[in-house]
């Protein structure tokens, strides 16, 4: 089967013709990418910004890509002059060469692969990759079309409604007539990089070829509202993007500074090192693919510029009201985990931001002002306010629960995944409890689970953990440093940004319900958990009730039901 991007159709795409279309097209082999609604934007001549979509963009490592108008309803061609007729009433309406739309993308996408490809020129093997257009009119057949279709509508090219049920053929066909194979040559990298372009970050985590769960299927796609939201801040130059965990913030953010890339050089701040540190990773494996772009935590910059080894916040504030002193040379900043930075850092580098000409986007969650703070300034007096609704991390179960201490209802669209629901252990002792994080820990290695896709998360600190000095469980290493060979144990404050498959949560007690900062505290650890959450908590019936009473007001039979009904957990004595 063709790997579909997305997997599956918007709910509220109407169209008949691009569904059956889709469902056809999913019938070629694997080796074939197809790209569904793929929206792009341009500057023209007169420097305005226009706006395209391909209905699809079929993708193959040997032959190319098609770009494929689809037309549904009956077809009209008089004088080249275009029409459609509804199947429903016969009406007909005016339109447009679907060819000639076809090449509005064809050209675009070719733009593009020039400017991803221009470095190969000079390896001595170059590379390139056939674009090419094409139509399909899958309500029809080719008897069916009034009139006469025009001298550059090939019948090679043109696909009708007997396609749907032979789709390889006709697909083959059209690449046979364009010689596709004679106009590509790509090597892993570049389809990478091509695959890459036309599928962003955000869109498809952490994997385009990941078919090992079939929730991950489903997490590869966002909403309308996401997919769209990048296209219409094109040309808003400052914006405030909330959402909740699990929405895309951070992959939002990336695209949106690779696009700002282009005009000028990105500074991308966050606060967690712990995120600071995935993301240069993640540059230093592919430099090209963000290029123009830096990562930094606000300190880290700081001394940087400074070379000094420490800063405090003073320090900080200095720099920034005398920043054009030293070599700044950015011109847009993007700030993530815009909760977690001070009012006073946040409106210098907005004026900075603004002093160089560039961009100010700063992406925030309202539920994780864990500093307890008030809505700062910034975000009350923010021009361009925009909000992700949909959830495209967690399975239903796992954001139902990480919301209930906070009371924050899961968006995620048709309850998305739903998920197994999290279990909560109840272990005596500590010895108990990290017994069950080592079974836990087998459990997922078992099942095929790398290290760096488990997680366990203190909501405490790592000095009162019960894991504190703790260097080996089982067969495991345990380090608070994520690598490839061991677990990582660290605080949920520290992971914030980041997210693992499966999230072991720790230390939690009373205390941890019992203020706001702490239950958001919770919040934070939890909705990391992508497929799989596990709570071990360490105590006795009483420990447990007391626990319950901090979460609600509601009164239980047992703490056992309490707990399972307080937080949408499967509780399990151990």
């Amino acid at each position: 089967m063709a790997q579909m991007i997305p997997q599956t159709m918007e709910e509220d795409n109407n169209s008949f013709g691009e569904r059956q279309v889709f469902e056809a097209l999913k019938k070629l082999s694997d080796d074939y990418t197809v790209f569904h609604s793929v929206r792009w934007n341009d500057r023209n001549a007169k420097n305005t910004v226009v706006y395209g979509e391909s209905d699809f963009t079929v993708f193959h490592p040997k032959k190319g890509i098609i770009v494929i108008e689809v037309k549904s309803g009956g077809i009209e061609c008089i004088n080249n002059t275009w029409s459609y007729i509804r199947t429903d009433n016969g009406e007909r309406h005016p339109m447009k060469n679907p060819l000639k739309q076809a090449d509005r993308s064809k050209y675009r996408f070719l733009d593009l692969l020039e400017d991803l490809l221009k470095d190969t020129e000079y390896t001595g093997r170059p590379q390139y990759c056939m674009v090419e257009s094409a139509v399909w009119f899958p309500s029809i057949s080719r008897r069916d079309v009034i009139g006469t279709l025009p001298m550059e509508f090939h019948p090679e090219i043109v696909l009708f409604e007997t396609a749907l049920d032979s789709p390889k053929k006709y697909i083959d066909g059209i690449y046979d007539f364009y010689e596709g194979r004679k106009h590509t040559r790509l090597d892993n990298t570049s389809e990478e990089m091509i695959l890459d372009a036309f599928s962003p970050l955000y869109r498809a985590m952490p994997s385009l070829k990941s078919k090992r769960l079939e929730q991950e299927e489903i997490f590869i796609r966002l909403t309308k509202e996401q997919n769209s939201l990048l296209d219409y801040l094109e040309e808003q130059r400052v914006a405030a993007v909330q959402g909740a965990a699990g929405t895309g913030k951070t992959f939002l953010a990336i695209e949106k500074a690779r696009r700002l890339a282009s005009s000028g050089k990105v500074l991308f701040l966050c606060f967690n090192q712990f995120l600071r540190i995935y993301l240069q990773d993640l540059k230093n494996e592919n430099p090209r693919k963000y290029e123009n772009i830096e990562f930094f935590n606000l300190p880290q910059l700081v001394c940087q510029k400074l070379r000094v080894p420490s800063v405090d916040v003073d320090d900080i504030i200095r720099f920034l009201e005398n920043y054009d002193v030293y070599d700044w040379g950015y011109k847009h900043i993007i700030i993530d985990e815009g909760q977690d930075f001070n009012d006073d850092e946040i409106e210098r580098l907005y004026d900075i931001a603004l002093l160089q000409e560039g961009a100010f986007y700063i992406f925030f969650d309202k539920n994780q002002f864990v500093q307890g703070r008030e809505f700062p300034n910034w975000l009350k007096n923010s021009e361009c306010r925009l909000v992700l609704n949909v959830n495209c991390r967690n399975t239903f179960s796992i954001a139902d629960t990480s919301g209930k201490p906070i009371s924050v209802e899961p968006k995620v669209k048709n309850k998305g995944v739903k998920g197994d629901m999290p279990k909560f252990y109840v272990c005596d002792d500590k010895a108990a409890g990290i017994k069950k994080i080592s079974v836990l820990i087998d459990q997922y290695r078992n099942n095929g689970y790398a290290y760096n896709q488990i997680c366990v998360l203190t909501v405490k600190t790592e000095t009162t953990s019960i894991l504190h000095g703790v260097e080996k469980i089982g067969n495991h290493g345990i380090k608070t440093i994520r690598d490839n060979r061991n677990v990582l144990f660290t605080t949920a404050r520290k992971f914030k940004g980041l997210e693992a498959d499966a999230i072991i949560i720790i230390d939690a007690d009373a205390k941890t319900f019992a203020d706001e900062e702490s239950r958001r505290l919770f919040y934070v650890g939890a909705s990391r958990a992508k497929h799989y959450l596990d709570i071990v908590f360490v105590g006795n019936m009483v420990d447990l009730e007391d626990m319950v009473s901090k979460i609600g007001d509601k009164k239980y039979p047992t703490p056992l039901i309490g707990i399972a009904r307080s937080l949408n957990v499967k509780p399990l004595l151990n």
